[in-house]
């Protein structure tokens, strides 16, 4: 058996996370990681992204995204 330690096993699913966050919103992982360092950056999706990794249930995360979605649209002239 291949013994995969807990932090390397937490970094793959850091990065399945933000793959699939990336998807979601049409965008690459680096795009998102260098956005979050760039000046002015808005707080705001920083803490959306934190939250969103910790939604450990797929039908939950499915849900915030619906969310959101019918928030933009809402907003959409």
């Amino acid at each position: 058996m291949n013994h995969v330690p807990a932090t390397d096993r937490k970094q793959q699913k850091a990065r399945a996370t933000l793959q699939r966050v990336a998807d979601a919103l049409g965008y690459s992982p680096d795009m998102l990681i260098e956005s979050a360092h760039a000046p002015g950056f808005p707080d705001e999706i920083g803490e959306l992204l934190r939250l969103w990794a910790r939604i450990g249930d797929p039908a939950g995360r499915r849900r915030a995204l619906a969310a959101i979605r019918a928030l933009a649209e809402a907003d959409e002239p």
